[in-house]
């Protein structure tokens, strides 16, 4: 079973927590939990979990190709020369955005919420 974006609903988790302890489970079952650095995720939960740490790319020119690698290739190859343009600047955005985030208090007036996820919408 996968969870994802957990971090989105942290006063559900000190529920899972307790429904996860509480449950005797088939030997093979395994629970995946998938979530962004958040302060209130639950530490017990977190101590008793096997973690896999990702992180992004970091730099624009890392985080453009990383954006366009996620566009299918039959779909940039098939579209006009003025929609492979606009997923260039697209991915330019994304980048300059995501980089900007990394100095928060910094490049913006205050923190915003915005992620890989977002890319994916396009």
């Amino acid at each position: 079973v996968l969870l994802r974006n957990i971090h989105l609903c942290p006063d559900w988790l000190n529920t899972l927590e307790k429904r996860i302890h509480g449950l005797t489970a088939h030997p093979q079952f395994r629970l995946f939990l998938s979530a962004d650095i958040h302060p209130k995720l639950p530490t017990a939960l977190l101590r008793t979990s096997d973690m896999i740490i990702t992180d992004t790319p970091t730099g624009v020119k890392a985080s453009m190709q990383h954006f366009l690698a996620t566009i299918p290739t039959a779909r940039m190859e098939k579209a006009p020369g003025q929609r492979r343009r606009l997923y260039l600047l697209l991915a330019w955005l994304h980048a300059v955005v995501m980089e900007r985030l990394r100095y928060a208090p910094i490049g913006w007036s205050k923190r915003y919420e915005f992620a890989e996820t977002d890319a994916a919408c396009t």
